[in-house]
């Protein structure tokens, strides 16, 4: 690509950057492998086609099997969140209590202070590796409540 192309590009953000940076790896990769013969072509791609095979295989056998099932554990919510809470609300079937959503405020709390400790850590990764995006669902819950609040 010559000087004057190049120029037309950086003048148009970052789909320019990108072009670049593609251009880059791409001048890259054609330099470091300019050396290769056919034969080294032909084992890398058999080394490719064999790598790509075996991890093919095994998730079709982890899947048959049901191996594959037991990797991560869904479960249904089986209640519905539907406003903020009331401070003099009793417990009804589709909204958490004042009560409740301090305990969830509370359990976040926990889960951030565990990971200023090195024991705490490692606790926290057990926790989190037993029942993934759990810090991130209690965030977004808590975010929504409170901004119900304050749009009342």
């Amino acid at each position: 690509m010559d000087k004057s192309k190049e120029e037309g590009f950086a003048k148009r953000g970052l789909s320019a950057k990108i072009r670049q940076a593609e251009r880059r790896g791409a001048d890259w990769l054609e330099k470091s492998t300019r050396h290769y013969n056919r034969r080294t072509w032909r084992i890398l791609l058999a080394i490719f086609i064999i790598l790509g095979g075996a991890v093919s295989g095994l998730l079709l056998i982890g899947g048959l099997t049901g191996e594959l099932e037991k990797a991560f554990s869904l479960d249904r919510i089986t209640r519905t969140i539907s406003g903020p809470p009331d401070e003099n609300e009793g417990a009804s079937g589709d909204r958490l209590t004042k009560v409740e959503f301090d305990r969830l405020v509370e359990y976040k709390a926990f889960l951030d202070s565990l990971q200023k400790s090195p024991d705490g850590r490692a606790r926290y990764l057990k926790i989190v590796s037993r029942h993934p995006g759990l810090p991130d669902s209690l965030g977004r819950i808590i975010k929504y409540y409170q901004s119900q609040i304050k749009n009342r």
